[in-house]
């Protein structure tokens, strides 16, 4: 049977198309987004995010315009097998940011958080001055009124960004990625562009800031995880 190119290394749950790939294909996309002149977007589906995606269209169409769906974490993988379907890697949201910075250790970041996110903007500060102290950053958080929301983006473009980071939680990272960076979008007369990766990582950074403690690692490899959380 002929695969449509675009389903290729593709696991499908629940409508959404996820990047069945190793870590290595997903650090070369990173490479290539970065040298390249134009957003990418990249989201981090997890169970819950693809049930919400299989009862909105319109969501499930944002996920589905993803540069990249990463497959985040052992619950997918069982969602998958309980559905029928074969999900045969597991690259974490938490664990690909981390890789992200890593990667990149001279770049203009920029994390747009909830009000009310466990991570304060003290917590990032410090994340980042210990950890990367190369890295330019910068931060707002979310307010859902439309001034608000100007001067985010105005922030975001006045600082150069080239790695957003989204965590805003689902559905709302997914759809303000859409809308305020993949979409064409202008304000004062100008264009943004110089965002190369937008991604929405939830909570990604409780974990990165020591807010929420991650099971062991040997429970991560076997896939214990959520038995760790629970």
């Amino acid at each position: 049977m002929n695969i449509p190119k675009d389903l290729q290394n593709k696991a499908i749950i629940l409508g959404v198309k996820i990047d069945d790939q190793a870590l290595d294909f997903f650090i070369e996309k990173i490479r290539e987004f970065m040298n390249s002149n134009k957003p990418h977007s990249i989201f981090t589906p997890n169970p819950e995010i693809c049930l919400k995606a299989s009862q909105d269209e319109n969501y499930r169409n944002i996920l589905n315009s993803a540069d990249l769906n990463l497959p985040d974490g052992f619950g997918l993988k069982l969602g998958a097998k309980i559905l029928g379907t074969e999900l045969k890697n597991r690259v974490t949201g938490a664990d690909f940011s981390k890789i992200l910075l890593e990667n990149n250790s001279s770049s203009n970041v920029f994390v747009l958080l909830r009000n009310d996110s466990l991570t304060t903007p003290d917590d990032l500060k410090k994340f980042f001055a210990t950890n990367y102290p190369q890295i330019k950053f910068d931060y707002a958080q979310s307010d859902k009124s439309s001034t608000a929301e100007k001067s985010i983006l105005e922030k975001i473009d006045n600082h150069q960004t080239q790695i957003l980071f989204v965590c805003l939680g689902a559905p709302e990272q997914e759809q303000w990625i859409s809308k305020n960076i993949m979409e064409h979008r202008t304000w004062n007369n100008q264009t943004s562009n110089s965002v190369r990766i937008a991604i929405g990582v939830g909570g990604g950074f409780d974990f990165l800031c020591g807010k929420v403690k991650r099971a062991p690692e040997w429970m991560r490899e076997f896939g214990m995880e959520w038995l760790y959380r629970l």
